[in-house]
């Protein structure tokens, strides 16, 4: 037997142990969801380290020398230059073969190189563009696992998946704790965690690990300090801040007003007392102080983009010509809704592939109709159980939805104007999975006092969640065979 039988024999083994685990759990000892989440959580995701092995994720290669570049300082070692297009490197990391078409052939040879990759403790310098539009810092987990792996003389594959699992652990610690938070409606984040797209991103070396944690920490500090009637503890506070960096520092900020959630909700007399006054009233200084400093120069730079003619538009590299300018897509404004209208044309395949119709570089096929299936669970785990009382108000919902439909067109206009030639006329590159982290905040908004599930207990929903979640295991090595 090759390496990927073994891999197809470890899954269906661990899979069958999680589920009698899951069940005895559920049956005899009926913990809370957050504990049932960090048992599947943790279980699904180190599969998919090797049934998503490394480079078989958009960009990651990139992500992988960022990760690898950040380590560099916390092994107090000349990290190279980004000015340069410079990375300090072991060879065996350096001169690691990429393979990323998802045949059965490269997972072999990943598999082989956890045992036979030889590590070497020199160092090179490596030749990369990594083209940033992110804060380095967003790598901080995933270069602590490189350089406890570079540290402990691991070899070039095992580096990147313990990297990989620190990420995976991060996440995973991160959504209990959110779930812990949460008022109600905790089967909402329970089911989108175990999406097959957010089970792929947070698993591996992207920042998308952050910007999942990031959102899914405001969303559930927002809703509960609007509604669980506790006392905001500093502890909240401080992560609330953490998590502002985080969004202030991925996406050239398109996320950042995600940021406000909190103080939105909180537009209401009753719920104002001093001590939650000067929080949350220095909290937003130093966001609102962060962002001005962050994104000051470049909203200034984008009025002048507007109303200057003469500015030219960003050069489209990959396409070989120049895309728009803010000019022509504001003299007249229809220009720019006539592009988003094209774009919206397409709405159900970014629906389908924000769930994970299609994994890796788009070629490993789940199937739109098995992933709607995760979004009828989603829909059950949307209607509130029968002891749940608390719903959002009318006002609420509309703080919720403004606040994604702007994160989703700066979204769009960021891809128009830096990915889109001019010859197109629709946005290229968006993919479904840049609005996923947005879902559990939009799915709370469609929970309505007049509906309650009376019968269907959230111990059904995380069933399941389950068997999706197995057969999605499984239509991967189906795939890979």
């Amino acid at each position: 037997m090759d390496e990927f039988s073994y891999l197809c024999i470890i899954t269906v083994i661990m899979l069958l142990i999680l589920t009698v685990t899951v069940i005895y759990l559920i049956i005899k000892k009926k913990p809370p969801l957050e504990y049932l989440y960090l048992l599947i959580g943790l279980t699904v995701g180190c599969l998919f380290l090797f049934l998503i092995p490394p480079f078989m994720t958009p960009d990651e290669n990139t992500h992988i020398r960022a990760g690898y570049y950040v380590s560099n300082y916390f092994l107090g070692l000349s990290p190279g230059s980004l000015e340069s297009n410079e990375i300090v490197m072991r060879p065996c990391d350096a001169n690691l073969e990429i393979k990323n078409e998802g045949t059965r052939e490269d997972y072999n040879y990943y598999l082989s190189e956890l045992w036979q990759g030889k590590n070497d403790s020199n160092l090179v310098t490596l030749n990369f563009d990594l083209n940033m539009n992110s804060w380095l810092g967003v790598y901080a987990i995933s270069a602590a696992g490189i350089a406890l792996a570079r540290i402990m003389g691991l070899a070039a594959i095992p580096t990147i998946l313990l990297g990989t699992l620190f990420n995976t652990v991060f996440f995973v610690m991160v959504t209990y704790y959110c779930l812990k938070k949460l008022p109600f409606g905790k089967m909402i984040l329970f089911t989108v965690a175990l999406f097959p797209m957010t089970l792929q991103q947070v698993n591996s070396m992207s920042y998308d690990n952050l910007l999942f944690a990031a959102i899914f920490v405001i969303t559930a500090l927002s809703l509960h300090w609007r509604y669980s009637g506790d006392n905001i503890k500093i502890s909240e506070v401080i992560i609330f801040l953490l998590a502002s960096i985080v969004l202030l520092g991925v996406k050239g900020g398109a996320y950042a007003l995600i940021i406000m959630l909190p103080f939105l909700l909180y537009l209401r007399t009753d719920l104002f007392t001093l001590k939650r006054l000067v929080m949350l009233g220095g909290a937003l200084l130093l966001v609102g102080g962060a962002f001005i400093l962050v994104f000051g120069g470049q909203v200034s730079g984008y009025i002048e983009q507007i109303n200057n003619p003469n500015l030219p538009a960003a050069y489209i590299s990959y396409a070989n010509e120049y895309g728009y300018s803010l000019y022509e897509l504001c003299h007249p404004l229809s220009n720019l809704g006539t592009l988003f209208l094209n774009t919206l044309k397409d709405g159900s395949w970014y629906i389908k592939t924000m769930g994970g119709m299609l994994l890796g570089w788009l070629n490993i096929s789940i199937g739109g109709n098995y992933i709607l299936l995760y979004y009828v669970v989603l829909g059950l785990a949307m209607v509130r159980k029968e002891n749940e009382i608390t719903c959002l108000r009318n006002w609420e919902r509309v703080v919720i939805w403004g606040s994604c439909v702007i994160c989703t067109g700066l979204i769009c206009l960021s891809m128009l104007l830096y990915w889109t030639p001019h010859s197109v006329h629709k946005i290229s590159g968006i993919q479904g999975r840049y609005f996923l982290p947005l879902l559990p905040m939009i799915a709370y908004t469609f929970r309505l006092k007049r509906l309650n599930r009376k019968k269907i207990q959230d111990e059904m929903l995380v069933i399941a969640l389950l068997c999706l979640t197995i057969a999605t295991c499984i239509l991967i090595l189906k795939y890979v065979c």
